[in-house]
């Protein structure tokens, strides 16, 4: 690799970095607008999911803000956050401690550079890996 590419591939890193941080920062915004929403409505909540509800919002804050040094959502946060409107219900699956653990696995290959090239099409990616298996 030449130090051309590898100043590109750095450079490209610091966008992708910067775009995850972006997107973060609208998810808390997304977050915060869901709970507003929540107390206009009136759902009501009993004492004990409330509790619950809040230790998720704290939780959820810290992935978005520290994805490394985060604890997943158990069953009831995610039950009670979705019940809530503060997470999609189709989108339980991400607070799990199954999928927390790969997005700490991932943001910790992102961090020491362990990232491949982008491909300007799905075609370029196929033939790429196709070159691993066979070894073109």
């Amino acid at each position: 690799m030449s130090l051309q590419s590898t100043t590109i591939q750095t450079s490209q890193t610091s966008i992708e970095m910067e775009t995850v941080k972006e997107i973060e920062k609208l998810m808390n915004k997304l977050a915060k607008f869901k709970l507003s929403l929540l107390k206009k409505t009136g759902l009501k909540l009993n004492d004990q999911e409330q509790r619950v509800l809040k230790l998720a919002k704290n939780k959820i804050k810290t992935i978005n803000n520290n994805i490394l040094n985060s604890k997943s959502l158990n069953n009831e946060e995610i039950e009670t956050a979705s019940k809530s409107g503060l997470i999609d219900s189709d989108q339980k699956y991400f607070w799990t401690e199954e999928w927390q653990t790969g997005m700490r696995e991932s943001e910790r290959d992102i961090k020491v550079g362990r990232v491949s090239q982008s491909y300007k099409s799905a075609d370029e990616l196929i033939n790429y890996l196709d070159s691993l298996k066979y070894g073109n």
